[in-house]
């Protein structure tokens, strides 16, 4: 209840208003007065700008009067935005009751008080045109003068006397003192002082609800902290906590993996990082307690490696700010743990994603051990067995011996290539993968010229556009573009292979095209003959192993990429490349 009440009022009765407030041992009241508009030579006012110049103020008592402002200030929107105003049809509602003022004024009494007259006297003898705007004259309105003697002059008897004197009008003095003006105040100060602290204390309530409602989502975010999460959502729910408990205008979350930054969230969304926020992750200090700023900097560590550095500025209620420090250190301990599980649960993941994969592959590679190997070996077991009795037991068959071991190599060879493909494709990813700038005409070139015997017997026509240098395996653009380029010669239509090749830059990736005008894939096969030892004409074996496809799709796994074809029936393909640039990191 001892907050400073600021109280605007006119100036006439600052005087008065003075001396009640002192009588009645009302404190922490500070008066602002502003000049009555009847004692102006015109109808300008600056009271606007006296409020403008505290319109943030809520501690503010404002009393006016209309005759004092006029109807053009009565209307002002800064008026209308605050509720502690007292607006009085007259100054002297202050100094008597209701209906004993309205009693005078219904016998057309013109009614001043003590201050108001002092000081209308002293601009009467500066400008007598002042004085008449103070009564309204013509004269004729008004029968008499009424002073209310308030004693804070001790001449103003005189000082009335002729002010009647001057308008030819009777006057009379009533001597009220200051009694009434001293409760009416008491009584307004008081209510002012009160429903400020309800406001404050609702105001307080609502705070404590809030903040008790953030406690509660942020401390059960730290509980979950523990729980197995990666690094993305551990960052998230981090910065969740600390902008709950604390609520800054301002906050700065950098992680870091070694020397690089790893992620980043800034509230704005626009805020850099400052010289002291780069400077502080040098220092051997966990926090910093930014008092100018009202807030802190503080690392998030674990086993004295800095995981991450949090900066809050302006929060919410600065004034616990050594207490809300250790809170911040407790949980960014926590923090720093949190973190380090993520990194360890991702690397974990990642190792088990691995071994699925490896699992699947394997799961792969028996089914086509089981199947497709176990189908030359029966042929190759069948015809042994058949050769067997003929050499036994000298049986006649329609073939002669000689036709059953071809029978039986022609298998073993067939068994061979398939073998010799499948020990290729799983040694794809154990091979020395070294990214480096890589020439992708020189590949052409080189595909070129390792296919020349099937390029000349088959009349093919290669057509390379001029193509980027990338970062990638070198050995396995050639395995890639081979395999394509040697798939579009065999799988070739009526007329001579044309095969062209091409690459668009896209930013962070290129993309090749390998397209043919060889018999086209039918759209059923589409994803298809990406698994391995898969064949369109399953009867012609002369046509490869059905892994050369799986080996250009492995290839573009490696390198971080996607392959897809589009393809017409009697038209032909083309096959889709994407390599990103990065594809080494």
């Amino acid at each position: 209840m001892n907050s400073t009440i600021f109280l605007l009022i006119c100036e006439n009765l600052k005087e008065e208003i003075e001396t009640a407030l002192m009588l009645e041992g009302i404190k922490n009241v500070e008066i602002k007065s502003y000049i009555c508009l009847e004692e102006l030579k015109n109808d300008h006012h600056d009271l606007d700008k006296l409020l403008s110049a505290y319109k943030n103020q809520d501690n503010y008592v404002i009393l006016l009067s209309s005759k004092c402002i006029g109807e053009l200030t009565l209307k002002s929107n800064l008026l209308k935005k605050k509720d502690n105003i007292i607006i009085l049809d007259s100054c002297t509602e202050l100094f008597l009751p209701d209906t004993l003022l309205k009693s005078y004024i219904d016998k057309d009494y013109f009614i001043l008080t003590a201050g108001q007259l002092k000081n209308s006297f002293k601009r009467l003898k500066r400008n007598q045109d002042c004085c008449k705007k103070i009564a309204k004259l013509p004269a004729a309105d008004i029968k008499k003068i009424l002073l209310l003697n308030t004693n804070i002059d001790k001449k103003i008897n005189k000082k009335v006397a002729d002010f009647s004197s001057y308008f030819n009008l009777p006057y009379e003095v009533l001597p009220i003192g200051l009694e009434y003006l001293r409760l009416k105040l008491n009584h307004i100060i008081n209510t002012s002082r009160v429903k400020k602290e309800r406001e404050n204390t609702i105001k307080e309530i609502a705070d404590m609800n809030r903040i008790s409602a953030n406690y509660e989502m942020a401390f059960d975010l730290v509980k979950k902290l523990t729980l197995p999460k990666n690094e993305n959502e551990v960052f998230n729910d981090i910065y969740q906590i600390f902008y709950s408990l604390f609520l800054p205008k301002k906050i700065i979350f950098v992680t870091f993996e070694g020397n690089k930054t790893k992620m980043r969230i800034t509230k704005p969304a626009n805020l850099k990082l400052d010289k002291e926020f780069i400077k502080f992750r040098e220092m051997d200090k966990i926090y910093e307690l930014l008092t100018d700023e009202n807030g802190f900097i503080i690392k998030i560590e674990y086993k004295n490696k800095t995981l991450g550095i949090l900066k809050l500025e302006e929060i919410e209620f600065s004034q616990y700010l050594n207490r809300y420090l250790n809170i911040a250190l407790i949980i960014s301990r926590i923090s720093g743990l949190a973190l380090a599980n993520a990194r360890v649960y991702q690397r974990l993941n990642h190792t088990l994603d691995k071994l699925k994969e490896s699992n699947d592959e394997l799961e792969r590679f028996a089914s086509i051990v089981s199947h497709d190997l176990k189908q030359p070996l029966s042929t190759i077991i069948g015809y042994m067995s058949v050769l067997e009795k003929v050499i036994k037991d000298d049986v006649k068959i329609p073939k002669s011996p000689e036709e059953l071991i071809e029978k039986c190599l022609s298998g073993a060879l067939y068994m061979d290539t398939m073998i010799t493909s499948l020990l290729k494709y799983a040694r794809l990813d154990k091979v020395d993968n070294q990214f480096k700038e890589v020439d992708m005409n020189e590949v052409i070139l080189e595909v070129k010229e390792n296919l020349r015997s099937a390029i000349n017997e088959s009349n093919s026509t290669i057509i390379k556009n001029d193509l980027p240098v990338i970062q990638a395996i070198e050995l396995q653009m050639l395995q890639l573009f081979q395999n394509l380029i040697d798939n579009a010669i065999k799988f070739r239509g009526e007329n001579p292979p044309k095969i062209i090749i091409s690459a668009e830059d896209q930013g962070d990736q290129w993309k090749f095209s390998v397209a043919d005008n060889g018999m086209g894939i039918d759209k059923i096969n589409y994803l298809e003959i990406f698994k391995p030892f898969f064949r369109i004409d399953k009867k012609n074996k002369s046509t490869g192993s059905g892994i050369g496809l799986s080996i250009c799709k492995k290839i573009i796994d490696i390198h971080k990429g996607e392959i897809w074809l589009e393809s017409e029936i009697g038209k032909g393909t083309t096959f889709y490349l994407i390599i990103p640039k990065n594809a080494n990191k």
